[in-house]
């Protein structure tokens, strides 16, 4: 039987190159109560009605520092606009392909409906998924949704608070169902071939090609105490620490990522690019 959630997890781990991994899931009657930041993204499936998915602080850094790593960022701030906007477009692509993989549960493909990422504290949280039901996954992963939702997610599922442990040698498959141990094979894999040297770009990359990010061009800087900045006044100059005619920086959400030269076009300054800083060399750059 198709199951949205199982399709979640692992398309989720997909975008992620197999870093972000979820375990089984079960029933809660709530949320955590304890303090922190959650990154919550709400959606919309036809008739279905309004829900969220909820990602702990925990695994939004890790989704949001495998979404980045290609461009050699890493999330220190979760209310980052980049951050939410990446973590917001790998939660909707998730989200369509699991609806779209699993039209038989859902008895149709409903239309889907997903919104921006946002940062909310563990009480705010709490009102705002109050009256929805809530299904928890291992690894710091909610859907809190209506009821109607909920019963089609849970359909042939079994509380995971109900099942007991298996005694013995008997072990139990995904729904509970006791299986007996000669029923048991040994399972065979394939020998494993060695990849081709040449590697496809990562599919998390696709990804990212829609999410805005700020650029912004620095000419220089300076290091003056209080009493200097207090005497500050029309007129006042301030010596920067580049010299005349030496390449400006050129960042990328505050990281830089290029040496450039201004210019002017029209009657609008630009920016000509005239060395792109390698990645090693942005990663020890003190901004």
């Amino acid at each position: 039987m198709s199951d949205f959630i199982g399709s979640l997890k692992r398309l989720l781990s997909e975008v992620t190159n197999g870093a972000v991994k979820l375990g089984n899931f079960y029933k809660v009657d709530s949320l955590p109560s304890e303090q922190g930041e959650f990154v919550i993204v709400d959606f919309a499936l036809g008739d279905f009605g309004d829900g969220f998915i909820v990602l702990s602080e925990d695994l939004a850094k890790t989704l949001g520092n495998e979404m980045l790593r290609i461009f050699q960022l890493t999330v220190d701030n979760l209310n980052d606009d980049l951050v939410l906007s990446t973590i917001g477009e790998a939660i909707n692509q998730s989200v369509n392909g699991a609806v779209q993989e699993n039209a038989e549960q859902f008895g149709m493909i409903p239309s889907v409906s997903v919104g921006a990422a946002q940062v909310l504290e563990g009480e705010a949280l709490q009102e705002k998924v109050s009256g929805l039901s809530c299904i928890e996954v291992e690894g710091g992963l909610w859907l809190c949704v209506s009821n109607k939702f909920f019963s089609v997610l849970m359909m042939g599922h079994v509380d995971r608070s109900e099942v007991a442990e298996p005694s013995g040698t008997s072990t139990k498959d995904y729904s509970g169902k006791a299986l007996d141990g000669d029923n048991i094979e040994e399972v065979t894999f394939p020998q494993l071939k060695p990849e081709s040297s040449t590697q496809p770009l990562p599919r998390n990359l696709e990804l990212l090609l829609d999410v805005k990010v700020n650029v912004s061009v620095e000419l220089g800087r300076s290091r003056v105490s209080i009493k200097d900045l207090l005497s500050l006044g029309s007129g006042s100059i301030i010596t920067l620490d580049k010299l005349a005619g030496e390449p400006v920086d050129i960042l990328v959400n505050g990281k830089p990522i290029a040496k450039g030269e201004v210019v002017v076009i029209d009657e609008s300054f630009g920016v000509r690019i005239l060395d792109i800083i390698a990645p090693k060399e942005r990663l020890k750059a003190e901004i």
